[in-house]
């Protein structure tokens, strides 16, 4: 997905919400929590490699290995193949109509590259306790 990403790059969102709440951007099984401010302005997020972090509070390595990216407003953690534990949730339940996303790219060393993925809103009536 983000194959061509630039050498220490960071991944740019830019979005609004009309109320404050919790993102979480999902990458593979790498998750960052995002607060949104909420209110009329657009708010510019900017996320590092260090930001996503596994069940296991381990960082993502590299943009190029991953494969989807999800956003939503909870996500449950789970612990790897062969590993016990139980789910962890990252976010919570979102407040309001869903964000706008107005730009999304991957920045590094003074190169831009788009990012393009296919966007799913998570129904709202959606309980974040439900997996």
């Amino acid at each position: 997905m983000f194959g061509r990403a630039p050498p220490g790059a960071d991944l740019i969102l830019e979005l609004q919400a009309a109320e404050h709440n919790r993102l979480v951007v999902l990458l593979d099984e790498y998750a960052a929590e995002v607060m949104v401010d909420g209110g009329e302005v657009s708010q510019k997020v900017i996320l590092k490699l260090n930001d996503f972090r596994n069940y296991n509070d381990e960082a993502l390595a590299e943009w190029h290995e991953v494969r989807r990216l999800k956003l939503s407003p909870a996500e449950h953690l789970r612990p790897g193949r062969g590993q016990d534990g139980k789910p962890r949730l990252v976010g919570a339940g979102w407040k309001g109509t869903p964000p706008q996303f107005r730009r999304s790219a991957l920045v590094g060393e003074r190169k831009l590259t788009p990012v393009v993925w296919k966007l799913h809103v998570c129904s709202q009536s959606r309980s974040p306790a439900s997996g």
